[in-house]
């Protein structure tokens, strides 16, 4: 399953599961929003490649923040 803001990357992504006849799933969210109303728990989640913007104002939009971890060790068994 994976979770992206960027349109182009969801599509990209969805072409090749359809390709490969893969049987993953691409969703466009915020990962908050998308992990909130969740009601199952996560096995393993990994982080392949995050935004990594060094500019101080640009702090508030970065993912690796405590408040995403917080609602990912809710969600992980």
């Amino acid at each position: 399953m994976g979770i992206d803001l960027i349109t182009e990357r969801i599509e990209k992504a969805v072409a090749k599961v359809i390709n490969r006849n893969l049987k993953n799933l691409f969703f466009k969210a915020e990962p908050k929003e998308f992990l909130e109303p969740c009601d199952r728990k996560i096995t393993d989640s990994f982080v392949m490649y995050p935004d990594p913007r060094p500019k101080h104002r640009h702090h508030n939009k970065r993912l690796l923040q405590s408040p995403f971890f917080e609602i990912l060790a809710y969600k992980t068994e």
